[in-house]
């Protein structure tokens, strides 16, 4: 979803697009939601550890 706003997938790109990116508009609710999914999956990760390690 990232890629499909932004055309980039180098960091230092995402960072030059970024910091003049638009907040409202209907390519910034593809942003959100990409940003929301790696946000989403990385605390997933993060919880999932503590429970792993009581069942083993």
């Amino acid at each position: 979803m990232i890629y499909g706003s932004t055309g980039a997938t180098h960091f230092d790109q995402l960072a030059k697009i970024l910091t003049g990116y638009e907040i409202i508009g209907a390519r910034s609710s593809g942003l959100f939601m990409g940003i929301l999914s790696i946000a989403t999956g990385s605390l997933f990760k993060i919880i999932a550890v503590p429970l792993w390690a009581a069942v083993g």
